[in-house]
């Protein structure tokens, strides 16, 4: 509580796996073939690992693998040398969500792949005055709106200092 842990597990830590999912995509695709049978065995574990270590990093393997698999396409003669390493981007990707959705229905039940993106969500609406604004013309969005016409301190008070729980139930 006192120390700079959950921030730094929570900010830095995503960061540095992103970086590491990077090269792990670019030894995929470009370096597939010169790799010895334990290093081809290290290199998928490290991108399946570094895929599943955050929400993020799906879409980033997405996008990653994407460019990097068009641009081995167009640089090499044939398309058969790309089928590999496509194959295992995608393989990683289903397995990192499948990983996603089997944690939260262990932790909470329910069968998701984020389980609190909507909250994350309405909080950047009401920080920009978007979703203040729809509140106002909105039948049911009073509870909202006493919650924040109370403390206006914005979306880090509706993500912390309220009664919200996060929890599972």
């Amino acid at each position: 509580m006192f120390t700079s842990l959950p921030w730094h597990t929570g900010q830095i830590l995503p960061d540095i796996f992103s970086s590491i999912l990077i090269l792990a995509v670019y030894v995929v695709v470009f370096g597939w073939d010169n790799l010895s049978f334990l290093t081809r065995i290290f290199t998928i574990f490290v991108l399946f690992s570094a895929t599943a270590f955050h929400y993020s990093h799906l879409p980033l393997l997405a996008v990653t693998g994407g460019v990097a698999l068009l641009l081995a396409a167009w640089c090499r003669i044939s398309a058969r040398g790309v089928w590999i390493p496509a194959s295992l981007i995608v393989v990683a990707g289903m397995t990192a969500a499948a990983a996603f959705v089997a944690y939260n229905y262990a932790y909470a039940g329910r069968a998701s792949l984020s389980l609190d993106s909507s909250k994350f969500l309405l909080a950047r609406l009401i920080g920009d005055g978007t979703a203040v604004k729809f509140l106002r013309h909105c039948p049911m969005g009073d509870f909202l709106l006493r919650l924040l016409r109370r403390n206006p301190r914005g979306p880090q008070y509706f993500l912390v200092g309220c009664q919200l729980t996060m929890a599972p139930r």
